[in-house]
C-alpha cells in the first residue's frame, strides 16, 4: 500500500505566495485537501450508536446532564483524558462534545456560554485540490458491537512512554 505524502512534503512541493492572507489561505486549502482516498467508515458499534443517539436526541444541553455523564460519557472521557487508545474510531464531533461535557463538569467551560457553530464548511472559492495519492481500501475485520462503555471494551491501554524517548 503506497503511503501518503506528509503535509510538510506537500508544502515543499507547493508554490505558495508570500506570507500574508493569501499564504494563509493557500496553506489552509492544502490542509483541507485529502491526500488519499478515504475508505468508507466501518459500521458504527452499538456503543458509538448510543453516544450518537444521546447527543442527537437531547441537543446541545446534554453536556450539562449529570445522568448522561454518569451513564457513559464519564467512562469515555476518563479513557480519552488518560491517553488510552480507542478500540473503535469516534467521529471528531462526538469527541468534542465529550470534551465539552468534561469542561462543564470541571467548571472550565463558562456557565451559560454556548459553543459556536462549526466553521469547517468550505467557502465556495475554496474548492479542494485534487487528491494527491490514492490508496487501495481494505476492509477491516474488527468486531463492530459491544454492550457497555467499559475501558476494557472501548479502549486499550497504551504502554507508558520510555524514558529514553525524551532525551
Amino acid at each position: 500500500m503506497p503511503s501518503s505524502p506528509s503535509f510538510d512534503q506537500i508544502l515543499q512541493a507547493a508554490s505558495l505566495p508570500e506570507p500574508g492572507p493569501d499564504y494563509y489561505a493557500a496553506r489552509r486549502r492544502i490542509w483541507l485537501t485529502p491526500t488519499r482516498a478515504i475508505p468508507p467508515p466501518p459500521p458504527a458499534s452499538s456503543s458509538r450508536q448510543r453516544l450518537e443517539n444521546l447527543f442527537n436526541s437531547n441537543g446541545p444541553s446534554i453536556v450539562y446532564s449529570h445522568e448522561a455523564w454518569r451513564n457513559g460519557l464519564e467512562k469515555v472521557w476518563k479513557g480519552l483524558s488518560s491517553g488510552v487508545r480507542l478500540k473503535y474510531k469516534l467521529p471528531l464531533n462526538i469527541v468534542i462534545k465529550i470534551i465539552h461535557a468534561s469542561w462543564v463538569r470541571d467548571k472550565v467551560w463558562p456557565v451559560g456560554m454556548q459553543a459556536p457553530e462549526s466553521d469547517e464548511e468550505q467557502q465556495p472559492d475554496e474548492a479542494p485540490l485534487p487528491i494527491f495519492d490514492t490508496l487501495s481500501t481494505s476492509s477491516s475485520s474488527l468486531p463492530t458491537a459491544f454492550s457497555t462503555f467499559t475501558n476494557s471494551e472501548v479502549m486499550e491501554t497504551m504502554p507508558p512512554p520510555r524514558i529514553d524517548q525524551f532525551r
